[in-house]
């Protein structure tokens, strides 16, 4: 796309808007239709709290509800970036300072983004070439030279982990957004932690009580004085938060928030009288920032990235393009320009001279891959400029204490080829995800033997691109090995291990590769590993017709170790996988020839993966269920697992009681646990008295642990009256008619009978009916018979309960108290405002209480003494 007018970029960036919001309407509609409100909560896909701006009925009583604010705004201005943006002809500023130590390219890179007059920086950051610390140091030094920044990516963890970085060079960064979204320990630079703990605090504290209390007493002032008085608190509120946000900004001059937030601040109508976001607010009131930096930057859309780029006088954007591009939905809009990132347009736009010249540097030195893993990416991707760090360039598996020494672990490169082995790929036929039965026998294997020569679990990581297979891998590692990774290709982007498998899973006659012609998702799968890679694949399928995977596997072969899935054949036999696909709904795709699955598909990162993952749960349930007993059983190699389990144990003992010692009353753990380590979490907060429960569904269920309420012993009064319900957590628990009492609960009479076998009945009696004497509250000893104590009977549990505890609320009884209140008020509403008309008595009540009546009257009279004349 030519980008001539800033109008001709609104027109095609609106239109791919509008495409990308119909495609996820569509995709929303499919998911609200086939799960529950908990489940999309659990998967962060819904939320169930979410503010609406304003709502208003629409054409045919629909319901139109503001929520998102408009980020393409008409301006006369030459947009950034274009053909006919000229850059001014300016020299590196001299500086001699050396910030990296052995590292040339990344001190000349802190010097060009430092130049001032240089309006656009590009930092271009391979894998592993320390993007992240080198914006650091950018930012650091920016921020000792008094200016203002504004750091911005796309996704809350990118943002997190500059902020850590930041923190550990102790520079004073504030963290936008809500605090829920940000890591715990880095919850003390959020805005909203350092409001509470800024001197305004508790002025504003009282003005929000005074307001309270304003609206609460409305009705006690006349009009015009409510008005004035609401007008001058909400001055002085606005007042108090402004000086407290002038006294954040002056002691942090690094804001840290992601795209969306950056796009809060609204400068369209500057008269209207909507109230922004705190967030929105804070940005507005200091537009602009000095700087603007973007990290991943091409992981994020263009749109995106203006709605932060407009804040600032300069920019510095990071990322690498030739790695996965941001999440569209829309495949249309994909094709058509939308997946285009600008750090993509800025290196089409301009020629090679002009980039290297005026905007963008290369990070060459990386500090994460051995030589000849960084090879291939380096010569395919980086015009062969990448070099390894003298302190990585060598190192391998057998380098690592307590690891023996054989072919894999002594290899950075291994070349697993399962061509001529009939270990065809699978696909479902409700959906287009792949998998692989053979492949996953041999990463069961590879792994085994890693773990065997030493490795951790936690050091290993099988990543493969297919969403099917992933379920396959997880269902038979994650029991036997602990702690082991298993993810797709785009959801291990930006992490790394010791040692990585990749599974191709593309095996059949016609060489169909589907979107493995991705090259940017290749790349990130081949550079994750930094001491040993291993892929596994049918090579004379991946590389018949394309010639970047083939440049791949003839690398492998070259550098590295190739063997025959064939040598694995007695190892295979002795697992004795036997299935049966007839009896599945599963077929092997020897014979079929899909057109869409060719070269030509689209090389955008998609959410179409991601679709099948429900549908091809029960598939992978029922193929795993007829794997042999000593597959699904645990892993005979015990010493490695049980330090391995231990450690988690003890680490988990750690945390549960700083969670019982702190004043939180939830904790949440990681839905990438294994099931062995989900049984660890469950008997340990057993054995410490911890409400344990499990939520959610397939890869997103997650272990929560909760501090139980208050031990107030409880009465069943009904039994039979007992329910059965399913709360929102999914968990069922049993509603009972109850109330509190210590002393004669179903167990303890069960006791005290047990105890009085040889006691006769009268005797159990009077134990009865003294303990009936005192109040029903735990611990309370008052005496109820005493005539000048006193107590009053519950209507609710009928138990005595002295004027102290007597009340529904106190003693226990505040639920049924709540409900009768509520049916009270609804039988008021339905009588039109007037109270429910009470019941009139007939007349044989009436004959019986004027008969009590006239007792009581003649007992008055035979006490009376006649008085003394």
């Amino acid at each position: 796309m030519t980008v001539t007018s800033l109008k001709t970029f609104v027109e095609e960036n609106t239109r791919f808007v509008e495409l990308e919001r119909l495609a996820e309407q569509q995709e929303n509609k499919l998911l609200i239709e086939n799960h529950s409100l908990d489940e999309l909560s659990n998967a962060g896909v819904a939320l169930e709290r979410l503010k609406i701006i304003n709502a208003a009925t629409g054409f045919d009583g629909r319901l139109c509800i503001k929520f998102a604010i408009n980020l393409i705004k008409l301006s006369k201005r030459q947009p950034l970036f274009s053909k006919s943006h000229k850059f001014s002809n300016v020299n590196n500023q001299e500086i001699n300072s050396i910030y990296f130590d052995n590292n040339s390219t990344a001190n000349d890179i802190v010097k060009f983004c430092l130049d001032y007059r240089r309006p656009v920086s590009v930092v271009h950051g391979p894998p592993g070439t320390g993007k992240t610390t080198t914006l650091s140091k950018i930012i650091q030094i920016l921020a000792k030279r008094g200016r203002k920044i504004l750091v911005c990516a796309a996704s809350n963890t990118a943002v997190d982990n500059l902020v850590e970085k930041l923190a550990s060079l102790n520079v004073p960064v504030l963290r936008l957004g809500h605090p829920a979204r940000t890591q715990y320990d880095l919850r003390i630079h959020t805005l909203d932690y350092m409001l509470k703990n800024c001197d305004q605090h508790e002025f504003i504290d009282e003005i929000r009580k005074e307001m309270d209390e304003l609206f609460k007493n409305r009705h006690r002032r006349s009009a015009r004085d409510f008005q004035f008085e609401k007008k001058r608190l909400a001055f002085d509120l606005r007042s108090r938060e402004g000086r407290a946000m002038s006294e954040i900004a002056a002691k942090s001059p690094v804001v840290c928030c992601t795209l969306t937030n950056a796009a809060r601040a609204d400068f369209s109508d500057p008269t209207s009288k909507q109230r922004p976001s705190i967030v929105g607010d804070f940005l507005t009131k200091f537009f602009p920032f000095d700087c603007v930096v973007i990290d991943e930057c091409a992981q994020a859309t263009e749109l995106a990235c203006w709605a932060a780029l407009l804040l600032g006088q300069r920019c510095i954007l990071a990322g690498d393009h030739n790695q996965l591009t941001p999440t569209i939905i829309s495949e249309r809009a994909a094709v058509e320009g939308f997946a285009r990132t600008l750090m993509q347009r800025i290196v089409d736009e301009f020629s090679k001279d002009i980039l290297d010249r005026e905007i963008m540097r290369l990070l060459k030195v990386q500090y994460r891959m051995n030589k000849h893993i960084m090879q291939w990416s380096s010569c395919e991707f980086y015009e062969n400029q990448l070099l390894a760090d003298n302190l990585v360039a060598d190192h391998l598996l057998c380098h690592l204490n307590d690891i023996e020494k054989n072919d894999e672990t002594d290899q950075a490169l291994l070349l697993i080829d399962t061509s001529d082995c009939d270990m065809n790929e699978l696909s479902l036929v409700v959906d287009q995800s792949k998998a692989n039965i053979g492949e996953v026998q041999l990463t069961y294997l590879h792994v085994e033997h890693l773990v065997r020569s030493g490795l951790q679990p936690q050091e290993i990581a099988v990543i493969t691109p297919y969403n099917l297979q992933v379920a396959f891998l997880r269902h038979i590692l994650d029991e036997k090995f602990p702690g082991i990774s298993v993810r797709s290709v785009d959801g291990f982007q930006g992490q790394e291990k010791e040692a990585v498998i990749l599974s191709l899973v593309r095996s059949n006659k016609n060489a169909d590769l589907g979107f493995l012609t991705d090259y940017k998702r290749i790349n990130v799968a081949a550079t994750r590993a930094r001491r040993h890679l291993a892929v596994i694949c049918d090579v004379s399928c991946v590389s018949r017709n394309d010639k970047f995977i083939k440049s791949l596997t003839d690398h492998m072969q070259t550098f590295g170790l190739t063997k025959s899935a064939l040598e694995f054949q007695t190892d295979i036999d002795r697992l004795k996988w036997n299935i049966d696909l007839s009896e599945l709904n599963i077929e092997r795709n020897e014979d079929v020839n899909k057109s869409k699955s060719g070269r030509n598909s689209t090389k955008t990162q998609t959410v179409a993966e991601s679709s099948g993952k429900n549908k091809s749960k029960s598939i992978v349930s029922n193929i795993v269920s007829k794997f042999p007993n000593d597959v699904n059983s645990k892993c005979e190699i015990t010493d490695e697992f049980r330090i391995a389990a231990d450690s988690f144990r003890c680490e988990l003992n750690k945390k549960l009681s700083n969670f019982v010692a702190s004043c939180e009353t939830k904790l949440e753990f990681d839905a990438n646990l294994a099931s062995s380590q989900r049984r660890i979490v469950h008997e340990i907060a057993e054995s410490m008295h911890l409400d344990h429960y499990s939520s959610g569904d397939g890869n997103e269920r997650k272990i929560f642990v909760e501090k139980p309420l208050p031990n107030i012993q409880t009465l069943t009064l009904n039994p039979s009256c007992t329910t059965s319900i399913k709360q929102d957590s999914g968990r069922k628990m049993s509603k009972s008619r109850k109330t509190t009492s210590k002393i004669i609960d179903e167990e303890n009479l069960h006791k005290i009978h047990a105890s009085n076998d040889s006691a006769d009945d009268s005797k159990f009696l009077d134990d009865l009916i003294q303990r009936a004497k005192f109040c029903k509250f735990a611990n309370c000893r008052t005496n109820v018979e005493d005539e000048f104590c006193g107590g009053l009977i519950c209507k609710f549990c009928k138990f005595k309960f002295c004027y102290k505890h007597s009340q529904a609320e106190v003693h226990g009884c505040g639920t049924a108290a709540k409900n009768e209140a509520l049916k009270e008020k609804r039988t008021e509403m339905a009588n039109g405002g007037r109270s429910a008309p009470k019941a009139t008595s007939n007349g044989q009540e009436r004959a019986i209480l004027e008969r009590k009546l006239n007792n009581k009257i003649d007992i008055a009279r035979g006490k009376r003494s006649t008085g003394k004349k």
